[in-house]
């Protein structure tokens, strides 16, 4: 089962693409900030199964690294090369591993995808 990585999984757009995603028979791995935020992603997506939490702060270099340490591991999940990724405004879109996951590529990508829609 190839797996797919969402970040900003906790809240409703998240939430309705991991739905998407374990339906189409995806596993999630779904980063979030606090076990909280997880919990709420449980219950806006109504299951457990299919989806891997884990907590980091999408913008901490350190962090996002810690994660990608953890799936060089095995510890996590690997989303495979060419997997899925669910994008909206301002379409920027690659297909970047995310063993070669940098902060100045997500942050590129929130800048493009993310900003947009947050000063709507």
């Amino acid at each position: 089962m190839q797996t797919v990585l969402s970040v900003g999984a906790a809240g409703k757009i998240g939430a309705s693409a991991i739905h998407a995603a374990l339906s189409s028979e995806f596993h999630v791995l779904a980063m979030v900030r606090k076990h909280i935020s997880a919990e709420k992603l449980f219950y806006n997506v109504g299951a457990h199964e299919g989806i891997t939490t884990v907590e980091a702060d999408i913008m901490s270099d350190r962090r996002v690294k810690g994660v990608v340490e953890k799936v060089r591991k095995g510890k996590l999940p690997v989303y495979a090369a060419g997997g899925l990724y669910f994008h909206r405004t301002g379409e920027l879109f690659d297909m970047t591993s995310i063993l070669d996951l940098t902060t100045e590529g997500i942050n590129k990508h929130m800048q493009v995808n993310f900003e947009p829609n947050f000063f709507a």
